[in-house]
């Protein structure tokens, strides 16, 4: 019994190091990342919400991998925003609040991100909304307000003192507000990330999705004679935003795998979700360039060998015939004749051919017949 849950305890073991050997060798991530920097934020001044009080606004400074930095806004008014906290880029759908109100307007929000700072200049922003002078805390202030309006379903009090933050609020709050209805494009993407075939067929497609200014190159890494193509089966060497490529194997080459790579310096565009756990979901206030990559495996079989006719055809085995009568009209047999059988004695079987025991018996009455006729012949003699 020990030696079985030794050796079961063993199996689990070595699934989950295999496990975790799978998820080191997974592909890195093509979505920006980055962290959350306090040290280069601006705080904006505290705004009044029906309900739930002062509530303090800062337009929060993101630092991608690359070391660029980026300013975003908050979503969730109730999450705090860790500092050092990782972050990843991640589409409007993985956004975590539990009310569901950003799904329901980030249209909303992704047109006050595009009409108010620091995406548009604050004498612009203010002659908007007919603010003379607007600073730019309160700048920060009114929009994070405006979005938590759409984000959390949250009210600014009619209360607030700030005269320049409810103005700027309620312009983008307001009827002006149509919503920008396309979510911003992820910096850059392979869609999906694997994809198996055959030796010989195109496998695939696969999507890229980019906000590269220019062309991004398409490197192969794989065995000689794999090649990346269009539909069409051309050879494929750059790509742009929705440029769909397959990866295709020779077709006499043995069971492989091969890697397809894009890099680039993309954009991350207003608009953009970053998530984290534990901390709070940020979107980001403005456009940056950043350099990103992606990559998707294949992975192929060999051909299956398809028979050819010659190799299909049975060597005909030798067969005895009788000969064809010398009469051409009448066919001779062409199939081998079988061994003569024996047949059975059976008494009750009708007798087609001609009996020896008959001829016997006819001789035999023939000569009974001429002896009878000699002795009577005789006979008559001596009486005469």
């Amino acid at each position: 019994m020990a030696s079985k849950l030794l050796r079961a305890r063993f199996g689990v073991a070595l699934a989950g190091a295999a496990m975790a050997m799978v998820a080191t060798a997974l592909p890195a991530s093509a979505e920006a990342t980055g962290e959350v920097d306090h040290g280069g934020s601006i705080r904006g001044p505290e705004v009044l919400l029906e309900g739930r009080g002062k509530a303090p606004t800062t337009l929060i400074n993101l630092t991608l991998s690359d070391g660029t930095k980026l300013k975003t806004y908050c979503v969730e008014l109730d999450v705090n925003a860790v500092d050092r906290a990782p972050m990843r880029e991640a589409p409007w759908a993985d956004y975590p609040d539990s009310t569901k109100d950003f799904k329901s307007k980030p249209d909303k929000v992704l047109w006050i991100l595009n009409h108010s700072y620091p995406s548009t200049g604050l004498e612009k922003v203010g002659e908007a909304a007919g603010i003379e002078h607007l600073s730019e805390g309160e700048a920060i202030a009114g929009t994070q307000a405006a979005i938590w309006h759409f984000s959390n379903g949250a009210k600014l009090s009619e209360k607030e003192s700030n005269t320049d933050v409810k103005k700027l609020y309620g312009y983008l709050t307001g009827d002006k507000n149509v919503g920008q209805k396309e979510e911003p494009t992820p910096s850059l993407q392979i869609e999906p990330k694997t994809g198996k075939g055959v030796a010989g067929e195109k496998i695939g497609p696969f999507t890229v999705r980019t906000t590269a200014t220019g062309d991004v190159a398409l490197q192969l890494k794989g065995p000689d004679g794999v090649k990346v193509v269009d539909a069409d089966g051309n050879p494929l060497a750059k790509a742009t935003d929705g440029t769909k490529f397959f990866v295709l194997p020779p077709e006499k080459a043995e069971a492989g795998k091969a890697t397809v790579e894009v890099e680039a310096e993309s954009v991350v565009h207003t608009g953009r979700l970053f998530v984290g756990k534990g901390t709070q979901t940020l979107i980001t206030a403005q456009s940056t360039k950043q350099k990103n990559s992606d990559q998707v495996e294949v992975s192929w079989t060999t051909k299956p060998i398809t028979p050819t006719s010659s190799a299909t055809t049975t060597t005909p085995q030798p067969t005895t015939s009788v000969p064809a009568p010398s009469d051409s009209n009448v066919p001779g047999p062409t199939t081998t004749q079988p061994a003569p059988v024996p047949a059975a004695k059976n008494d009750n079987l009708a007798n087609t051919g001609a009996s020896v025991l008959g001829a016997i018996g006819i001789g035999i009455v023939l000569v009974g017949a001429g002896v009878t006729a000699l002795v009577l012949q005789r006979r008559r003699r001596s009486k005469a």
